[in-house]
């Protein structure tokens, strides 16, 4: 009989399970191993309390790892018999906490003599992460990397094997750890104090990697200690381990997190290391591309492909790729297929004509402003050499005999230079559109995500946010609050929302071990009708976590003010490219500007750029409007756009009024209205205070907020962001009185055009309508961007004697000089004005006229002069 540790469910220690089944015999290729010792890490104790990223659903036999003896082997197992009575290693991630278990003999890893169990058990799991983590890195001789929490299973042993390879390392560990850190080899940095400066003063130029087990916001502070071809690894969340909700979207989110690092421009490189990713993945596989012809190879893990290429049956042969022997972990056999064609399959191949004769007086055509060679014959256009010709064929001729050309004479005198908006606008929608798209696509995508958190928080903090049953009557929210303290006994109390039917009461109170700067508070929920907690949570500004950080995510990639950046300047191009898009496609429909033309894609334009570009322009002009808004309020958010807009509101008096909480009619200080709390405030008198409030006329969901002394007032204000919206507020003393109000209908129109403006952002304005509509929105913007590149792609060069991966710009440099000199004269001083308050997006636009024209200049100087013909008497 076997016996074996089960875990029935979260339980805590004593709630694991014992359970006996009979023996299995050990099959073809397999062992039957007696348990010595199995490890009991950081991976099961989260997998007993069900917070592991991948475990299995409950019940099942945990035990990452596992050392023990071979007793038997299956009968057809061959060489396998000479392990029996050896001491043997290998991983099994589950099943492990059984004195007997049934393994293949391939996973099985001979333990050397003189090595206990218990020794050879240590080094299972922790000496192969280490080992392959290190893998990952390009860390050499003479490097220097960064270990957190150093003095750990995995940890120690990644210290000691970078200590043999020449590599310094920086162990980040608490001072009582310090001894055994400089033991293992390592320089000991306190993860108490400024981990950054410190790895700043002993790395200036930064390390070649960073070994992170944490995970959460101190991510983003791994990543800046990389230098330039550093690599991040991360391998843990460690911080999110208590966080409540579901445990997989903290590690896909630090996934994602990681997989856009890496995909940005910075040098830089992250990765996820998952231990158990080799057992899934091929590394042998090989997919090349012969340069000749159709043939083609591919290699797969399944079964041939059910047909062959077009045109050709070819022929399928299949190879098994040996295993590998260095692998740690064996590697299944895959069959890989590959595909050649017949000898009389290139016979089949499509070969076009020899063109015909030329005719001559037939001269190149320059079209719009491209310069692209066309010839005609007979009214067709020249046909193209064989796209599938192999280098040792001779190309098709695509070359006039000059002698049968005529060249046209110049005109006699210089034309007037002719004087247009759309050069430049082209140009400019081209560039914009190349180079600032990645960005406003990132800003799409996570803001797609963004509008998904009201269902989010709906389905993730179900618990925290809504009652299982709704009452009779509310209890008084003196008493919430008790009951809230109880279950948080530190911290001051720094407000309560008190909501309506289904809702639960939201309390927030402050703690030490908050970053005061981050504006983060310990949120408790409670049930109003039984004053049952039904959850905390870390908050920002009420936000969920969820919501916190997706909204981060948006805004700046979690990599701090660099990461405001991009979408700052994603915002200050999108409203030049909406704008830009909607004048060229009025210009292109100005010979039939109807409705339909503008606002549907034209289905019967020839395939190719042509259609592709009616479906851009239609599509533009349904989401110009939506494009605006979003850029115009995402605006208001920037650091730099941002802080001139409300330098303006504060010159014009268009910002948000506050109520004045003194009672003395002294200024009211703190942040929107409400002044820091710095003595405990005692919450018997909130009930008096919303009584005021509700007779005051303030109905709906409000926030109160307690005043920071005895000589200040309540803050009660609405908060019901939806339209109709109520953010009435008021200031009341502890008897009830009402001493100062504020209404929404008296706030200044641009305050008030502010609010409605950043709601609709966040899709609060109009509810589920809003969201909808933003989500359309966001995709809208991505399908625009993929097939602006679509057709950049498609006005690609194809022939045989001019070839290019992309399309070349439609309108040459030198396009702004072609504008009228009205347009220059009062288009100078707006377009500074806009630089000013847009920063991102004026220099990247004052870059972008002196690259072109320093382009437009040298272009010039190198043009040929085209000769006279005839030629001029005396030349």
């Amino acid at each position: 009989m076997i016996t074996e540790v089960e875990l029935p469910g979260a339980v805590e220690p004593e709630g694991l399970a014992l359970r006996t089944r009979p023996t299995p015999p050990a099959g073809r290729g397999q062992a039957l191993i007696r348990m010595e010792a199995s490890g009991v890490s950081f991976a099961e104790q989260q997998m007993r309390r069900g917070k592991y990223y991948d475990q299995p659903p409950y019940p099942f036999v945990p035990g990452y790892d596992v050392v023990g003896v071979v007793e038997s082997v299956g009968d057809d197992t061959g060489d396998g018999s000479a392990l029996v009575g050896r001491r043997v290693a290998a991983l099994t991630k589950i099943g492990g906490w059984a004195d007997r278990l049934v393994l293949p003999v391939a996973d099985l890893v001979p333990v050397p003599d003189g090595l206990s169990a218990a020794e050879a058990e240590a080094v299972i799991v922790n000496g192969v992460t280490a080992r392959r983590m290190l893998a990952r890195t390009k860390a050499t001789r003479g490097d220097t990397v960064v270990v957190l929490g150093a003095n750990g299973g995995v940890a120690s042993l990644l210290v000691q094997m970078a200590r043999v390879l020449g590599i310094q390392v920086l162990g980040v560990v608490s001072a009582r750890h310090f001894p055994y850190v400089r033991e293992l080899g390592a320089t000991p940095v306190d993860r108490h104090g400024d981990v950054g400066a410190q790895v700043a003063q002993l790395a200036p130029n930064g390390v070649a990697a960073v070994f992170d087990h944490v995970g959460g916001p101190g991510i983003r502070d791994s990543w800046a200690m990389l230098a330039h071809g550093g690599v991040l690894v991360s391998y843990g969340s460690a911080s999110t381990r208590d966080d409540a909700g579901n445990p997989r979207l903290p590690v896909l989110g630090l996934i994602a997190q990681l997989m856009l690092w890496t995909a940005l421009p910075n040098g830089r490189s992250a990765t996820f290391f998952d231990l158990w990713a080799g057992r899934r993945t091929n590394p042998d596989r090989t997919a090349t591309v012969p340069s000749c012809g159709p043939t083609w190879k591919r290699s797969s893990s399944s079964s041939p492909p059910a047909r062959s290429p077009p045109g050709s049956p070819g022929r399928f042969r299949s190879r098994r790729s040996p295993k590998r022997s260095d692998s740690p972990s064996p590697v299944p056999r895959r069959a890989r297929w590959s595909w050649s064609p017949t000898p009389s399959d290139r016979q089949r191949v499509p070969r076009r004509a020899s063109p015909p004769a030329r005719s001559p007086g037939v001269a190149p055509v320059a079209r719009d402003g491209r310069h692209r060679r066309r010839e005609l014959f007979g009214g067709h256009r020249r046909p193209t050499s064989n796209p599938h010709r192999c280098p040792n064929e001779e190309p098709m001729s695509t070359i006039a005999d000059p002698a049968t050309t005529d060249v046209p004479s110049p005109p006699a005198g210089p034309a007037r230079p002719r004087t247009s908006f759309g050069p430049l606008l082209l140009r400019l929608h081209f560039y914009a559109g190349i180079l600032v798209a990645p960005f406003i696509l990132i800003a799409a995508g996570t803001g797609f995500l963004f509008t998904l958190v009201p269902t989010l928080d709906k389905i993730v903090y179900s618990s925290e946010l809504t009652v299982s049953s709704v009452g009779d009557a509310t209890l008084p929210v003196a008493e919430q609050i008790a009951a809230a303290r109880a279950t948080h006994p530190d911290g001051d109390l720094l407000g309560v929302r008190v909501s309506e039917g289904t809702a639960t009461t939201q309390v927030d109170f402050s703690s030490p071990g908050l970053d005061e700067a981050a504006e983060l508070a310990h949120t408790v929920y409670v049930d109003p009708y039984t004053g049952a907690v039904t959850g905390q949570l870390t908050t920002w500004w009420g936000a969920t976590p969820l919501n916190t950080w997706l909204d981060q995510f948006h805004r700046d990639l979690h990599l701090g003010s660099t990461g405001t950046l991009y979408s700052e300047f994603a915002a200050s191009w999108l409203w030049i490219l909406a704008l830009g898009g909607v004048a060229l496609w009025w210009r292109r429909n100005k010979a039939k500007r109807t409705a339909r033309r503008l606002l549907a894609p034209d289905l019967a334009a020839k395939k190719g750029v042509r259609r592709t570009r009616s479906w851009h322009g239609a599509l533009g002009l349904w989401v110009a409007l939506g494009m605006l808004i979003l850029s115009a309020t995402g605006l208001t958010w920037s650091d730099r756009a941002g802080a001139n807009f409300s330098a303006v509101l504060d010159e014009v008096k268009g910002n948000r009024p506050y109520v004045t909480t003194s009672i003395d009619a002294a200024p009211a200080a703190g942040h929107h209205g409400g002044a820091a709390v710095t003595a405990p405030v005692d919450p018997s008198a909130v009930d008096t205070v919303l009584a005021g409030a509700r007779d005051a006329g303030l109905d709906g969901p409000l926030a109160v907020t307690p005043p920071a002394d005895a000589a200040s007032a309540w803050t009660v204000t609405q908060n019901d962001s939806l339209w109709p919206v109520r953010l009435d507020s008021v200031a009341v003393d502890a008897s009830g009185t009402v001493v100062d109000r504020v209404d929404f209908a008296d706030w200044p129109f641009l305050a008030k055009l502010t609010s409605w403006g950043v709601n609709a952002h966040m899709g609060l304005l109009f509810g589920i309508a809003n969201q909808i509509v933003l989500a359309a929105l966001a995709l809208g913007l991505v399908t625009l961007i993929v097939w602006g590149y679509r057709m950049w792609w498609q006005r690609r060069p194809t022939r045989a004697d001019r070839r290019a991966p992309v399309g070349a710009p439609p309108v040459g440099p030198g396009a702004w000089q072609a504008l009228p000199t009205w347009a220059i004269v009062v288009g100078g001083p707006l377009i500074f004005g806009l630089g000013w308050a847009l920063p991102l997006f004026g220099i990247p636009l004052a870059a972008f006229l002196a690259i072109d024209l320093i382009t437009s200049e040298v272009r010039r100087r190198r043009r040929p002069q085209i000769p006279v013909s005839p030629a001029p008497a005396g030349s």
